[in-house]
């Protein structure tokens, strides 16, 4: 075989780092065993991350009643065994002395925290729910003298989040018509108020249009006032995928400049409050070209 200076030097570091493992108590079979050890000990459930609403799956090692170790999970066609920093501080949350466990209830009027059970808890939000319901619910309202049945409970409101999973949103929303409840609200109307009717008008339906794992065939992004690299990496991370293996363009149009437009192709830097004049311009000049 010849022997080039690059192979070399190849050859003589993997030869240290093996005498240094050596010298240190390792050899290979320790190493392969190591890699084994976390795989057959513990036991491995799936979840889903409770964080944005990505919908990224994790694995998740348990060992003795305690997480142990968490990490991607492989098969999901959204995150591809990859997480971002904050999926992966799920063990942090998990594994955190200050993290509530038990039940806190603080009276009317009070300034202390109790500790109650959940079996002190549970029909204890329940009789609030029923006492509630009862006391405000509308069986029928007056249409132009006539009497319609609405059945309605006017004090109670539900509000959900984008990091239930769809049977938890199911569930949830299920339970909430059942009380007869009229205010289901969602966080993502802080998000989506204006993307909803957007997209709707647009493309017919007021949600995202396709999957994650689509992205990586575009042949242009042009993100407006996100900073997805940080904030959504798994999305960024299709994204780069089209650029790498595609070509594709990444624009980046925004006041500040974030991380995502360091790694922009092209970054647009507007300033704030102007959004509606630079997306006015490009619409003028599709037009005009």
């Amino acid at each position: 075989m010849e022997l080039s200076r690059r192979s070399f030097l190849k050859l003589s570091g993997a030869g240290i780092g093996v005498t240094a493992l050596a010298q240190l108590g390792f050899s290979a079979t320790a190493l392969a065993a190591s890699e084994e050890l976390r795989i057959s000990e513990a036991k491995e459930t799936t979840t889903v991350c409770p964080y944005c609403s990505v919908g990224c799956s994790a694995i998740v090692s348990v060992m003795d009643g305690k997480i142990v170790g968490i990490e991607g999970l492989p098969d999901s066609p959204v995150n591809r065994a990859s997480l971002c920093s904050k999926g992966q501080s799920i063990y942090q949350v998990a594994n955190n002395d200050r993290r509530l466990t038990k039940v806190r209830y603080r009276a009317p009027g009070a300034t202390d925290w109790e500790e109650k059970t959940w079996e002190e808890a549970i029909p204890r939000i329940a009789r609030l729910i029923k006492d509630t319901r009862d006391a405000t619910f509308v069986e029928t309202e007056d249409v132009d003298g006539t009497k319609v049945t609405v059945n309605r409970c006017e004090g109670i409101a539900q509000l959900g989040g984008a990091a239930l999973d769809n049977e938890e949103c199911y569930l949830a929303s299920k339970f909430a018509r059942g009380l007869g409840l009229v205010y289901i609200e969602h966080q993502a109307r802080i998000c989506h108020s204006s993307s909803v009717p957007g997209i709707g008008a647009t493309y017919g339906r007021g949600a995202m249009t396709n999957h994650y794992i689509d992205l990586k065939n575009a042949d242009v992004f042009m993100v407006c006032g996100s900073n997805t690299s940080e904030n959504h990496p798994v999305t960024w991370k299709w994204m780069e995928k089209a650029r790498d293996e595609r070509g594709a363009k990444i624009i980046v149009v925004d006041p500040r400049f974030t991380r995502s437009a360091a790694r922009a192709d092209l970054f647009s830097f507007i300033r704030p409050g102007t959004d509606i004049a630079f997306f006015g311009a490009l619409i003028n000049y599709a037009i005009q070209k």
